[in-house]
């Protein structure tokens, strides 16, 4: 078993930035009202089999796909919560959340 390497807060944020890490923090708070996290951080390969757009937000850690609790809008209360602004795309299945920049 590979042992868990705890990485500093200040780390994260180089590595990743803010945007990422309030997304992050949005989408723990939909979880914790019952939204299902059904797709997040893609690699360029999965991102092509799944069929996913070359340019997917998924590549980069600014795109989820939720499972339906509610209505799709619902879930830009946490997002704007962090102020972040989203595109939400309801599809037959999901509901697809893309980030698209801060407030």
């Amino acid at each position: 078993m590979s042992p868990i390497i705890l990485i500093p807060p200040i780390l994260v944020l180089l590595l990743w930035g803010t945007t990422r890490l309030k997304s992050l923090a949005a989408v723990k708070a939909a979880q914790q009202d019952g939204w299902i996290v059904t797709g997040g951080w893609r690699s360029p390969a999965r991102n092509s089999v799944v069929g996913g757009h070359p340019q997917s937000k998924h590549m980069i850690g600014l795109a989820w796909d939720f499972r339906l609790a509610g209505p799709a809008e619902n879930l830009r209360k946490y997002f704007s919560a962090e102020k972040l602004l989203v595109r939400i795309v309801p599809e037959k299945d999901h509901v697809h959340v893309q980030v698209q920049g801060r407030a």
